[in-house]
């Protein structure tokens, strides 16, 4: 089936990514994913070694709202967030 770009961008939903100067706010990001929806998470965390990261992305697809976007910025450990 052939789809219309627009279309079908606007049923694929807004996703985040958010990265993080370390682990500890995950925690506090996964109590703040609480609404299901179309958008993709993914966490980007440093890894053991240096310059290095690891991205995660969440299974569930939760509702991105601005207000989302902002409690998650407010976070201690949240250096910054893309939208994609």
């Amino acid at each position: 089936m052939i789809e219309d770009l627009d279309a079908a961008a606007a049923q694929a939903g807004e996703g985040l990514k958010i990265r993080l100067s370390d682990p500890t706010p995950i925690p506090a990001i996964a109590r703040e994913l609480k609404l299901p929806g179309k958008g993709l998470i993914t966490l980007i965390v440093p890894g053991a070694a240096d310059h290095q990261e690891v991205e995660i992305a969440l299974p569930k697809r939760v509702q991105v709202s601005q207000q989302l976007k902002s409690t998650l910025s407010s976070l201690s450990g949240v250096v910054e967030i893309e939208t994609v």
